[in-house]
């Protein structure tokens, strides 16, 4: 049998399985669930091809992915069935659920940000060694990290530059409720771009961000309860690979995660961020709060491309690393697939 024939004929059988199951649960086919859409990335040779065919079988083409030739797409189950058997189609699957890597109440962020009107010191830079590299000038001047997330505070901390003469909020794209301006319903998002650029400096004069001197572009890929899903992330991910030459975007930080249901290269979230990675953009992501057990780590931080960013505590003691551990909460490698991590 031919390769083609056999993909042909593969497709056909799997979704006779689809079929087959939902019939044998009732005895056949029930007509709310044949017929009530849901929410699919489709992934064919092109991306044209996907929305044409989404189209044939009456789907609704939500958004074109061109980064990993799919389209985004309401479908009902016998639609998405039917769509499989067609030459061309490469992955039909469920757009997935994503979440901040710390998915608090944002009432809660604001009330604690109410009690902290002051500028107090922070000694993470130092823990992490970043005043060391301070003393040799560098501070990310002129680098843009493109920041998905829950969206950006109107804050000095991250609006102001180190040295006060230029807004480095320098490109936004919302892609939660299209606002024009940037905003952050949920708080995580300007908390994760304070630890990366807060270029505002403590009581001990030291600034309490690990490279205050970087650029921002502020990605909104999840809502005020810090939620999004695949399609909205990598829209994103697509924003920012087409973006990236014009803002001098070199680094992309996604604290964000998802349960891991395929091996990483079959997964369509990472295959947004390979291409990325691809494209000479360096790629930081949250490992997942999910610890201590091993292949714990969660989707896109199982790509072996990415920097996987766990936790670990300076116990209370910054000056003294002896007694720093990881934090039990932090996802732990190896991953599913095998990799380090």
């Amino acid at each position: 049998m031919k390769q083609k024939s056999f993909s042909h004929f593969l497709r056909t059988m799997l979704a006779v399985v689809v079929l087959g199951m939902l019939i044998s649960l009732t005895g056949e086919m029930p007509a709310a669930a044949a017929q009530e859409q849901q929410s699919y990335l489709v992934q064919a040779t092109t991306t044209a091809l996907a929305a044409q065919l989404v189209e044939k079988y009456d789907g609704v083409v939500t958004s074109r992915l061109e980064i990993i030739r799919a389209v985004g797409a309401l479908l009902s189950v016998q639609q998405a069935a039917q769509l499989r058997l067609e030459n061309g189609i490469v992955a039909i699957t469920l757009n997935g659920s994503v979440e901040s890597s710390d998915n608090d109440n944002p009432e809660d962020k604001n009330k604690e940000k109410d009690k902290n009107k002051g500028v107090p010191s922070a000694d993470f830079p130092n823990v992490v060694g970043a005043d060391l590299v301070w003393e040799g000038g560098v501070i990310g001047s002129g680098v843009t990290v493109a920041v998905l997330d829950t969206g950006l505070g109107d804050l000095p901390a991250l609006v102001k530059s180190a040295d006060n003469k230029h807004n480095r909020i320098v490109a936004w794209k919302d892609f939660i409720q299209s606002s024009r301006k940037p905003i952050d319903p949920n708080g995580h998002g300007s908390h994760v771009a304070g630890i990366i650029a807060n270029s505002q400096k403590g009581a001990d004069g030291e600034w309490n961000g690990v490279a205050p001197g970087v650029n921002l572009a502020g990605v909104r890929v999840l809502d005020k309860n810090g939620v999004g899903t695949y399609e909205s992330v990598i829209l994103g991910l697509q924003w920012v690979l087409d973006n990236h030459a014009r803002y001098n975007i070199r680094i992309v930080n996604l604290s964000l995660v998802a349960p891991v249901q395929s091996p990483y290269w079959a997964d369509p979230l990472n295959q947004a961020v390979t291409q990325v990675w691809a494209n000479g953009i360096t790629v930081v992501v949250a490992a997942g709060n999910s610890g201590p057990e091993a292949m714990s780590i969660t989707v896109p931080g199982n790509n072996p491309y990415v920097v996987t960013v766990g936790a670990f505590t300076d116990n209370f003691t910054p000056a003294d690393w002896s007694d720093d551990y990881i934090a039990p909460f932090s996802s732990a490698g190896p991953t599913l697939d095998g990799f380090v991590k």
